[in-house]
Formats: C-alpha cells, structure tokens, sequence
C-alpha cells in the first residue's frame, strides 16, 4: 500500500506538468485589421507608391508574426504582385499593387483562417487626356438653318476611356457653313462631359460637321440636313469639267435643302420610260427603276446664239403634275466665260429650278399659277409668292400683287417663265443672270411652294426689291459692259409626258 506522502507527491508532480503544457499553448490571432487608416491613389493601370499594410493581432491586441494569410485582388481588375503567405512581427505589406484600369474603387481581400476577412480599398484616377468621345447628340438632322434638338455632348478621357474632370473644351463648326449661339468653350464635368453650344445647321444640303477640341485631343460630330426631297444628276455625252460637276452638286446642295418634302413615288419597272426618244437626250436608254424624286440628265454641248442654256421637264406626275424626269443642257460656247465670271453656280441653280417647275409649270391645269400670258401684264398669281413679296424690303402691292409680274418682250425663251427684268433685277429667277451676287429669294422659294413641294423659307438669301432709279442704274452699268452680257439668256423646255405610279407615260398635246 502507498504511502500518503508517496501519493502526495504523485499528485503533486502531475498538477506541476499539467500548469507546464497550459503555459506553453499557441497563442491564436483573434482580428486582422488594416494598418492605414487613408485611403491610398494612384492613376489608373499604375502601382501604388506605397504599399498598404495590414496587422495580425492576438487577444492582447500584439501583433503576431508568421501567420499564414492569403491576399487576392477582390475588385477594380489590377494585379497584385509579392504578396506574403505569412505576416510580418508588426504590419505586413500586401506587395506591389497594380491598379485597374477602370477609375474608381479598387479593393484587395485579405484572409486569415478563422477570421472575418478584411478588405483594403485603394482608388484609381483618371489619367492624363488621351482623347474626345461622343456621349450623345451625334448624327442628329435638323431642317437648314434649323437648331439640332438635343444638345452635342462630348467626353475628355484617358487612355483607358475614363473621363477626366476640369478639361477645356472647344467647339467649332469645320464643315456645312452652320452657326453655334453660346460661348465657343466649356469645360468637363466630375464625369469628364461638356455640352456644346447650340448648333445650327447651314443653309445647304451638304455634310455638317461640328469638331470638339481639348489640347492634343479632338474629335468630329457629324449631322445632316433632314429633306426627303432628293435630286439624282446624271451626265451624259461625256464627262463635264470638275468645275461644272462642282457646280451641279451645289445646285442640288442648296434646292434639296429649299424643297424638302417626299414625293409620291413612280414605278418604272413594267413600263420603261425611254429618255432618249421622250426626252432628246443621246445615249442614255430606259429608265426601269422607281422614282421619289427628281432624275435630271445633264450634258454639255452646241446651243443657239446668246443661249445659256436649256432646262425643265421631260416627264411629269399624273396627279401633281410635278416633275419625274427632266433635263439640262449648256453651253459649251460659253461655259468658260461663265466659270470666269463666277456665275456658273448661279446659271446652273437657275436651270434646275426651271426643272423643277419654275416658269415651266405654272400653265399646268393642276398648277394653275399664271394670268395674263403673252402680254404685258403677265403675272404669277401664288399666294405665299405674293405674300413673300410683299415681306420683302422694297416690297409693295404695286409690286407684289394681286400679281407678281414676270417678264415680257424679251422672247419666248423668257417670257411669262421669269420674274421681270426690269422690277426685280439681279433677284436669280429674272431672265438675265447678273454679276454676283444673285439671291435666291424668299418669293421664288414661295413661289415653288405654291406649285405643291414642300419648302424651308430659312434657307432664302438676303434680298431686296431695287427702286426703279437703282434698277435703272443697275441696267445701265450692264448696257455699258460693266456687268455681264444682257442678251445671254436661257430657254426653257414644257414638258411632254405625264407619268402615273405605275410608269405609264401619256404624251401632253398643248394647243
């Protein structure tokens, strides 16, 4: 039997080694936590300067040494190199850091087994202007001379496509002759945006281009001038001059942004129409297609004396009476002078309003719009020509109403198919075309209206009616060479087949 002294001592020696193990135990990490209490940046696609540290605490709030942790880029896509698997005695850096390439937030996740994980955040800016973006108002139409409805917004970014704030930025109509109303500059918002000014189309159909510039950076807005009404030139006899093809794509520039309106479609497929014998023209064959607009075959040749040229239409719709098909022929005898003078644009814009049906319609049944052909009191009788008139400075009742007088004596050429001579003078649609600048009026746009298209009177140039000294003086400069031959005139071609929706084609006998 054991003594009680030996069983003491037993008892004794294992309560020894038990308070040995307990003093000796693992201490275990009880919060993670982050060593910087800031918010660190750097720009974008960049690594930060200074890495951001963390700690590993045990319940007495020391710092712990060789922890095993895992660090992971949780947000902003950058990339995290020389991250531990262990932590340091006092705080542990997260390595290299390479921010994302998005502006913003980026975040990194630290995870210590046991532990709520940590996040640390750091924030990536925006990087130096790289470029201009759009951010809405492009590829807009408005009417010629009409405001765009929503305002251009454009967008200074980096080279990862972050905006970046407080940039200048300038905006400059390059292309289309608009306007803009408001200061030329702004500069971008927290989001890196500016708003241009209000654009203002031009007065033409042609391309419309609005640039925005911000240092080294710049970048186009396009836009269009909104017409439904479109004019389709073809050549033929041979390819003319640049200088004339130039001169047609004006003509239908500035008349496809004064007539506007769609026009009713005519189907050719089934009943080709034959331009050569319908029409006088040479080489050109059938046209088999549909028609919404105006087809115009153009030439270059021989004509008579003193004769600029001749133009209108060839074929007619049934029911408006407006024209599908017409022609165009110059003057090769006098082209060069015209081109020299600078009125070859004005004579070939002329031209095609006569296509059109200025002074080549009015006696249409449909129409309707002359009185008193063949004598001295011939007139146009269109309310919004007469109306325009009488807005115009210079304008009266003696000169504007109940008719618009036209002109009379000078041949069959110009008679009762022009604006007179002598009353409205250098105004584009008289007989005789003047040295620059001749007007494109707001009574002649009218006056296309009132045969049935559609018309945009903001596209008129700046006109007035001359009192009869001016006009007189005006006329005298010209007798006495100081302005361009008086006796060049055009001569105007009727038309001669009137064409329903399904191509048929009737020949119009005139009495």
């Amino acid at each position: 039997m054991m003594s009680v002294a030996r069983r003491s001592a037993l008892v004794l020696s294992v309560l020894v080694a038990a308070c040995s193990k307990d003093s000796t135990a693992p201490v275990k990490p009880v919060s993670v936590e982050n060593a910087v209490s800031t918010v660190p940046s750097a720009t974008v696609g960049t690594a930060l300067t200074t890495a951001p540290t963390f700690v590993v605490k045990d319940a007495n709030g020391n710092a712990m040494a060789n922890v095993g942790v895992t660090i992971v880029v949780s947000g902003g896509g950058g990339s995290l190199v020389g991250a531990p698997v262990k932590t340091s005695a006092s705080a542990t850096s997260v390595g290299t850091w390479t921010l994302g390439t998005t502006a913003g937030p980026n975040t990194l996740t630290v995870t210590v087994s046991g532990l709520p994980p940590l996040t640390i955040t750091a924030n990536g800016t925006a990087g130096p202007p790289s470029k201009i973006v759009v951010v809405s108002g492009g590829s807009q139409s408005a009417a010629a001379l009409a405001s765009l409805a929503a305002p251009v917004v454009v967008k200074v970014t980096d080279q990862y496509s972050n905006g970046v704030a407080g940039q200048p930025v300038s905006f400059t109509v390059t292309a289309g002759g608009g306007s803009l109303s408001g200061s030329a500059t702004a500069t971008t918002d927290a989001s890196g945006s500016a708003t241009a000014p209000t654009w203002t189309m031009g007065r033409t159909n042609v391309p419309q281009t609005l640039t925005a510039t911000s240092g080294a950076a710049s970048t186009n807005v396009p836009a269009t001038i909104a017409t439904a009404y479109t004019i389709d030139v073809r050549f033929y006899g041979g390819t003319p001059d640049p200088n004339i093809q130039a001169a047609f794509q004006t003509a239908v520039a500035r008349i496809t942004a004064m007539s506007t309106g769609q026009l009713s479609s005519v189907n050719l497929a089934n009943s080709p129409f034959n331009v050569d014998t319908q029409c006088q023209t040479t080489g050109v064959g059938s046209l088999t297609e549909t028609i919404s607009g105006l087809v115009i075959y153009a030439t270059v040749g021989t004509l008579g004396n003193n004769i600029l040229g001749q133009a209108g239409p060839c074929g007619i719709r049934s029911t408006t009476r407006l024209t599908i098909v017409g022609v165009m022929k110059f003057s090769t005898t006098y082209m060069q002078t015209m081109i020299a003078n600078g009125i070859l644009n004005d004579v070939v814009t002329h031209e095609m309003l006569h296509v059109l049906g200025f002074g080549s319609l009015w006696d249409q049944a449909a129409i309707n719009l002359i009185v008193n052909a063949g004598t001295d009191s011939t007139g146009f009788t269109g309310a919004k020509a007469i109306a325009a008139c009488l807005a115009l400075p210079g304008g009266s009742a003696a000169k504007c109403s109940p008719r618009i007088p036209l002109e009379h004596g000078r041949g069959a050429g110009s008679d009762d198919s022009h604006w007179r001579e002598s009353m409205f003078f250098n105004e584009l649609m008289t007989p005789v075309i003047n040295t620059p600048p001749n007007p494109l009026s707001a009574m002649t746009i009218a006056s296309v209206g009132d045969m049935g298209y559609t018309v945009n009177l903001n596209v008129a140039d700046a006109y007035s009616i001359p009192s009869a000294a001016i006009a007189s003086l005006q006329a005298l400069r010209a007798a006495q060479g100081m302005g361009l031959p008086a006796d060049w005139n055009d001569e105007i071609v009727r038309p001669t087949w009137s064409i329903d929706h399904a191509g048929r084609a009737t020949r119009i006998v005139r009495y």
